[in-house]
């Protein structure tokens, strides 16, 4: 399941609305979107494989809408662009409208041909949000340069919490550049990581002590969010507990 599709409900938009627009074919017309100019009323516009978005073209379309309404009235939170035929060209579009939105969350681009030009164009992106949570990047043709990119960006980001890079090619000196950077960044809260599977064209594969720090890190982050919810909890007002008591008392009976 990628990395958008797991967090987003799936529903059929309504032309005009603010829900997700889901598309299967741009021609039978069964979904919501029917036109480019929709795209800023859409929260969640998820677009996997589509034979007529035109590869780059259609990002270029996409962000044209989106800078056309502006910031204060473009909608999109999640975008998911899987299996188009992306390039750098267009990961460089869609950095650009990351680098302004004050609403974009998540980006899925799996299976698109960015290459490290267009991995690092999203990875200043990344480092410029503030709103940024996931990056989708599995079979990307990301390698060593990309994961440099993307590790300059990890010291500075404060929003990300997933980030899949699984099935490229990145090696040893990637996959260290990436674990230092996670481990260096104090506030940083990621939750989710991959690099699974990665060939690098030249050298080692990514070593398993880096990814193990990286799954550490993230280990403790999670135990301290689970240490906040439960703070969160201790500190319910003295009314609620007194309530939930009586129920519990009532339930006894």
């Amino acid at each position: 399941m990628s990395l958008l599709r797991g967090t987003i409900f799936a529903a059929m938009a309504v032309l005009g609305s603010t829900r997700d627009c889901y598309v299967e074919d741009m021609h039978t017309r069964k979904s919501g979107l029917l036109s480019w100019s929709a795209v800023p009323t859409c929260k969640e516009l998820i677009l996997p494989r589509m034979k007529d978005l035109a590869k780059d073209q259609g990002v270029f379309a996409i962000v044209a809408e989106l800078q056309k309404a502006g910031d204060k009235k473009a909608q999109l939170e999640s975008i998911d662009l899987t299996g188009n035929g992306i390039g750098p060209d267009g990961a460089r579009a869609l950095a650009s409208w990351l680098n302004v939105s004050t609403k974009l969350r998540a980006i899925e681009l799996r299976g698109n041909p960015l290459g490290d030009e267009g991995v690092s164009e999203l990875a200043y992106g990344m480092g410029n949000s503030l709103t940024l949570t996931a990056l989708g990047l599995i079979q990307t043709g990301a390698s060593n340069d990309g994961a440099a990119s993307l590790a300059a960006s990890l010291r500075k980001t404060t929003t990300l919490e997933a980030l899949e890079l699984s099935y490229n090619y990145i090696g040893e000196s990637g996959a260290k550049a990436l674990a230092d950077a996670v481990i260096s960044n104090d506030m940083l809260r990621l939750t989710r990581f991959s690099i699974e599977r990665n060939l690098p064209h030249s050298g080692l594969r990514p070593d398993i002590e880096d990814t193990a720090r990286i799954e550490a890190r993230i280990k403790r982050v999670k135990q301290q969010q689970q240490q906040q919810r439960l703070n969160a909890r201790g500190k319910e007002s003295p009314e609620a507990k007194t309530t939930s008591r009586g129920y519990l008392a009532l339930d006894e009976l």
